[in-house]
């Protein structure tokens, strides 16, 4: 019998003591048959993850128990999902910043969180101020990420003081373990920039909290690979430490604990074969091998790409992100970059799958860390239209994603590798640091760069109430953040116009129109529309040659589509067939009498699925604050509860 290391990872609030009582029993567990499980890592400061010896077979078993959400092998152990670089929630194109002048070398979200204007942009030189005096003292904020490069003249307090605090997390923690990993360098980059906007000096937002670092094994950059601590340790020991926090004198409780997490799992799919979308199987080979004809029928194909890298869920990893929050730690998070659509328990694309030969994966669940009950953050374009803020081509988006902010060409802090030179993130330059020329300041895109703008808010709001749950916290902001901000409107509906002639009893000839593709013409042509579109075919074909428009490619009148009734259906010379369809799906223009005069009419979601600048949730909400505009900035001399 093989074993090898399995976690267990149990539904909230089941009884941890009992179920592993019963698992390292000899009599076994539930569904482990009559052997003692040993024990590969207790975790003890865990209560829902614990990694238990177990067959393959076992494994199986024990999914199907009740108290179990899922059964997986570590994910470092894992094959089909990396971490890594790749891991890192930036977008894969970002600039070089060519402003000049003090005024420029701004973080653009400060002004956009901070003002009702729409006149700010990334692109242009920030002439106004942002109003807000809190400045997160008394707030720690951690983050997990790649390290920080923690001499960075932005990290210091107005006396040239630095803020970052050098700790050993495991001692801290309690935790059992060596830190090896040197969280005060960053050699790639991304941390830093991170972390100058949750509490730079002149980038960010609380610019007296403390700094913390937690790197991730995985994350680092080059020279610095496998001395982070492990996904397994990265939330324990943020929680214990957190844990053992002392009483601030000042306020009567702990000091607040705001973590930025900008990372996230995937892995790199190949061709898919077959699976489910909203409850209808498809398979890849019905459709040939243009993809288009996938996403045209099913609507799933370039939401994950062929061979593009796919979002994955870690139960166990999500799990630890939901002892965090229990234990009072807030969590932003970075949605992702990967165009999906993110969407919910119980959502209508909740379920959908998709087969490859590494096995079937569930899509639009997102990436881990993942929770409802952390701030899943979204990332806006510096561009503002008809009063409303852009969603970035590459953010995830959908009901899984709860905020949304500035990321894009975020000018923040910059890092040296290991050789002293400028690290992975840091090369694209920037303007010199007006603080320090030694130190680059830097662009970059993402959804890593929106979460913590988020992050930085919520310190500064923890300033003023040190005692918020995260519960609390999310209801205050979700509350206070401006609902339908964003662009949410959906692809916008046209109207096309074909005229048709017959080609004998053969074909319907078209011509002078266009489609979604284009131009129409020719024998028996093919049409490409959207759900709410209107189309008409002006039918000058011969008497004989009445067109119906059709859910199947048979003669006579049956199957008719049937909207409201259809101006002109079945006529002919001269009188239009016109229809707007509301599903999507495959259709057809066909002659009542001959089976060969047929053409397909393809129709596609409205949802753009491909850039999904249609795709939000039900609130929009962006990180607008009316406690932060031009006549009611936030002060430190607002009291009280903050409205809660």
């Amino acid at each position: 019998m093989s074993e090898k290391e399995y976690i267990v990872t149990l539904k909230a609030g089941v009884d941890y003591d009992a179920f592993n009582t019963e698992m390292v029993a000899s009599t076994g567990a539930g569904d482990i048959p009559n052997r003692t499980v040993d024990v590969a890592n207790a975790r003890p400061l865990s209560q829902r993850n614990t990694h238990y010896a177990l067959t393959d077979a076992e494994a199986t078993a024990l999914r199907n128990d009740s108290r179990v959400v899922d059964v997986q092998i570590p994910p470092q152990d894992r094959e089909d999902i990396d971490i890594g670089l790749n891991a890192i929630q930036e977008s894969t194109s970002w600039r070089k910043d060519t402003t000049q002048g003090a005024s420029a070398d701004l973080n653009w979200g400060l002004i956009r969180g901070t003002s009702k204007s729409d006149n700010f942009a990334g692109s242009s030189p920030i002439t106004g101020g942002f109003k807000y005096t809190l400045t997160g003292e008394g707030v720690d904020v951690v983050i997990q990420d790649s390290g920080v490069q923690t001499d960075h003249p932005e990290f210091t307090d107005s006396a040239g003081l630095s803020r970052f605090k050098s700790i050993d997390w495991y001692a801290a923690s309690g935790v059992s373990g060596s830190q090896s990993a040197n969280h005060n360098r960053d050699y790639d980059g991304h941390g830093s920039h991170c972390a100058g906007t949750v509490a730079g000096r002149t980038q960010g937002w609380a610019r007296n909290a403390h700094i913390y670092s937690v790197k991730v094994n995985g994350l680092e950059g080059t020279g610095d690979s496998n001395t982070g601590i492990s996904v397994n340790d990265c939330f324990d020991v943020i929680k214990g430490w957190h844990n053992n926090k002392p009483i601030d004198p000042k306020t009567g409780v702990k000091r607040p604990t705001v973590v930025n997490a900008s990372w996230g799992y995937g892995g790199n799919r190949g061709t898919p074969s077959s699976g489910v979308f909203r409850g209808n199987s498809w398979n890849y080979s019905d459709y040939g091998s243009n993809s288009s004809n996938l996403w045209a029928n099913v609507g799933v194909v370039p939401v994950i790409g062929l061979n593009r890298r796919i979002n994955v869920r870690v139960a166990s990893v999500d799990a630890d992100l939901e002892e965090c929050l229990a234990a009072g730690i807030i969590f932003c998070v970075a949605a992702g970059n990967s165009y999906y659509y993110i969407d919910v328990d119980g959502g209508a694309n909740w379920n959908d799958t998709c087969n490859f030969g590494s096995g079937q994966e569930n899509l639009f669940r997102g990436s881990s860390p993942y929770s409802t009950n952390a701030f899943m953050v979204g990332n806006v374009d510096y561009t503002y239209t008809n009063s409303l803020e852009q969603k970035a081509e590459s953010s995830c988006a959908g009901p899984g994603v709860n905020i949304w902010a500035p990321g894009t060409e975020i000018i923040s802090v910059g890092s040296t590798d290991n050789n002293g030179t400028s690290a992975k993130y840091s090369s694209y330059g920037g303007p010199d640091s007006p603080l320090d020329s030694n130190y680059k300041l830097m662009k970059i895109s993402g959804t890593s760069m929106a979460s913590p703008q988020v992050a930085g808010m919520i310190a500064c709001l923890l300033e003023a109430n040190p005692a918020m749950t995260p519960a609390q916290v999310q209801t205050y902001m979700f509350n206070n953040a401006q609902s339908g901000k964003l662009n949410s409107s959906a692809t916008t509906p046209q109207s096309y116009t074909v005229d048709a002639t017959n080609n004998s009893s053969s074909a319907y000839t078209l011509s002078n129109g266009t489609d979604r593709n284009g131009a129409v013409s020719g024998d028996n042509d093919s049409i490409a529309i959207k759900v709410g579109d209107t189309l008409t075919i002006t039918n000058n074909a011969s008497v004989s040659h009445p067109m119906y428009f059709k859910t199947s490619q048979t003669t006579g009148t049956g199957d008719q589509v049937s909207t409201p009734a259809a101006t002109g259906q079945g006529s002919y010379g001269g009188n239009g067939v016109q229809w707007t369809p509301t599903l999507p799906g495959t259709y057809y223009y066909i002659c009542s009498n001959h089976s060969a005069m047929a053409g397909t009419i393809t129709v596609t979601p409205d949802i753009d699925f491909d850039n999904q600048d249609s795709i939000w949730d039900g609130n929009n909400r962006y990180f607008y604050s009316p406690l932060w505009d031009d006549e009611k900035p936030w002060s430190s001399n607002i009291s009280g509860n903050f409205g809660i």
